[in-house]
């Protein structure tokens, strides 16, 4: 019976991580689940859980503002041709 008990348990803590995501991580799936010997304490048993990290801490922090008294003007002119001298990384000479 305890065996049992001990499967419905480790089924139990399946349940909890297994899919679970959250708002700085991906879903979590069991990637192994294996016994580990302690000696003479018995035999534990470990299970190992992957998920993907999303991690902010390099990327800019914006504030977020309101725009107050904000004028925007437009009008119906048609925008001014680009010049096709002017490339973004200049002249490619090809040979």
């Amino acid at each position: 019976q305890s065996a049992l008990d001990f499967l419905d348990l480790l089924t139990e803590i399946n349940a909890c991580f297994h899919g679970c995501h959250g708002e700085y991580f991906g879903e979590m799936r069991r990637t192994g689940f294996n016994p580990v010997e302690t000696g003479g304490a018995g035999i534990l048993y470990v299970q190992r859980y992957e998920c993907s990290m999303l991690d902010d801490s390099a990327s800019k922090v914006y504030k977020n503002m309101k725009f107050e008294n904000v004028e925007i003007t437009t009008t119906n002119e048609a925008p001014t041709p680009a010049q096709p001298d002017v490339t973004l990384y200049g002249q490619i000479e090809v040979r």
